[in-house]
């Protein structure tokens, strides 16, 4: 009997890449913080409780805890085709064992969005302290990259700040909005109510909403991605090239 499931085949490259993104951002986040510090005040570095300090040890949490979801999300789905496959085969599997575990993958990929935008807020409280000595969120950070009155606006980087927003983080913002004050997003056709009984589903994909599917095509329109943690991945690797590629603005 052919199972359709969801193929590992292409994961330990992907997550090759998700990882090297990962540690170069972590990099850059160190990197940047002393060179900026040490631009005003030469050779002398933020002491340990410096709120820089501070930040920047929660921008590595942050990220370690993203990537660490993406694991648990691989791992939960590689005990999804087992069950699927014992059910299947032996009839020895639960069908609403199985249903809670796909729902459960939903619960990790909401949580990599909240994690991912928690980062964009520790970006901003980073360079509210390096440049204005003041703690920013994300849209604070924004408004103060708007206004060219201001010590972030008269920053050459500000403009980045802006054109980041507007690309990105404000389209993650808005699908965050949604899964907070509507309802949870699943994709079309993934939860099915009737159980696996009656015949063979395809189950090579756990599909995201089709609204995450468009957020993802605005980054690249070849990308075909539905698969939830294909889409996980994806919006990681962006999301810390982005970052990485913002703080290289910062001098």
């Amino acid at each position: 009997m052919h199972i359709p499931l969801y193929s590992f085949d292409h994961i330990n490259d992907s997550l090759e890449k998700l990882n090297k993104r990962s540690q170069s951002l972590l990099y850059e986040i160190s990197d940047c913080g002393i060179r900026v510090f040490s631009r005003k005040k030469p050779n002398v570095l933020p002491k340990i409780g410096h709120p820089i300090n501070q930040v920047r040890g929660s921008l590595f949490y942050r990220i370690k805890a993203i990537v660490y979801h993406v694991n648990i999300l691989i791992n939960q789905r590689k005990s999804i085709n087992e069950q699927f496959v014992e059910h299947f085969e032996n009839g020895n599997a639960d069908p609403i064992s199985i249903e809670r575990l796909i729902i459960q993958q939903y619960y990790f990929f909401d949580d990599i969005i909240f994690n991912l935008l928690s980062m964009f807020d520790y970006i901003a409280a980073m360079l509210g302290y390096m440049f204005d000595n003041s703690y920013y969120k994300w849209n604070n950070l924004v408004r103060s990259a708007r206004n060219k009155t201001t010590a972030i606006g008269r920053e050459k980087f500000s403009k980045e700040i802006v054109k980041l927003h507007s690309n990105w983080v404000d389209t993650l913002m808005n699908y965050r909005s949604d899964l907070i004050h509507k309802s949870p997003k699943f994709g079309e056709e993934t939860i099915n109510k009737g159980g696996y009984k009656s015949k063979i589903p395809d189950f090579t994909v756990i599909k995201v909403d089709p609204k995450m599917t468009k957020i993802i095509q605005n980054i690249d329109s070849n990308i075909n991605c539905i698969d939830i943690i294909d889409c996980s991945i994806i919006l990681c690797i962006y999301s810390f090239a982005a970052c990485n590629d913002l703080l290289l603005q910062v001098k």
